[in-house]
């Protein structure tokens, strides 16, 4: 059964593989900005290493907001809760 189902997966991958180009060259008012076109910077309220790339919206206000994060290989995020 785990045979079917890796193989359905690497299918899958394919079909969304093939159909990437297609999406990124009809943005359709969506912007697309790729890892390295964004402004990293150190997340304050986390361990060193963590960084933050504001998308949209301001974190620091009481609305939604989209970041992207990333972590170093092995880093662990302390217990935490969100307001």
């Amino acid at each position: 059964m785990s045979k079917i189902r890796d193989i359905t997966f690497i299918a899958a991958m394919a079909v969304g593989a093939a159909f990437a180009p297609t999406a990124l060259a009809h943005g359709d008012g969506h912007l697309i900005v790729f890892p390295d076109q964004l402004q990293w910077t150190d997340v304050p309220t986390l361990p060193p290493g963590a960084k933050m790339a504001r998308i949209e919206g301001n974190p620091s206000e009481a609305k939604p907001f989209v970041a992207r994060l990333k972590f170093p290989p092995g880093y662990r995020v302390p217990p935490h809760m969100h307001p």
